[in-house]
């Protein structure tokens, strides 16, 4: 089984960058009071780099985010710059638990935390029957207090 973040995951990141785009230029705004200068320097900072980010950095994110999953190990890559692997053999994973943010809950997606003695990985922005497939080819009970989909 093998997974990136799809179009409905992008949406979601997308809406989340542009609320910190708006929650900074509210910030941006209270303080051009104190130092206008740095303020108005600033805000042509973040709406120069705000379109390239929307454009090109967050999609090619999306594609490096990625899972590849067996029936006896899961692989999941993140990162553009800073990339980083985990993987994770079936039988050091002790639980997974299926959980999204209200956001999430808004696009019908859902993200996997495979929880290990050592630590959790995360696999971001599933949807949520290729997050329980994935559980169940991991063959991994989720937690009781995983959500659930009547």
């Amino acid at each position: 089984m093998k997974g990136c973040i799809g179009q409905r995951g992008l949406a979601v990141l997308q809406l989340r960058m542009g609320a910190a785009l708006a929650a900074a230029g509210f910030l941006l705004g209270a303080a051009a009071v104190f130092a206008p200068a740095a303020a108005a320097v600033l805000v042509i900072v973040l709406a120069a780099a705000y379109p390239f980010a929307a454009a090109f950095w967050l999609p090619a994110w999306c594609r490096a985010a990625c899972f590849r999953a067996t029936a006896e190990a899961v692989c999941v890559e993140k990162g553009i710059l800073l990339h980083s692997a985990a993987f994770l053999s079936r039988h050091k994973i002790r639980y997974a638990a299926v959980f999204s943010t209200p956001l999430q809950r808004m696009f019908g997606i859902v993200s996997l935390r495979l929880m290990t003695a050592g630590g959790k990985v995360t696999v971001p922005m599933l949807d949520h029957s290729e997050a329980l497939r994935l559980a169940a080819l991991l063959r991994v009970p989720l937690a009781a207090g995983g959500m659930r989909r009547e």
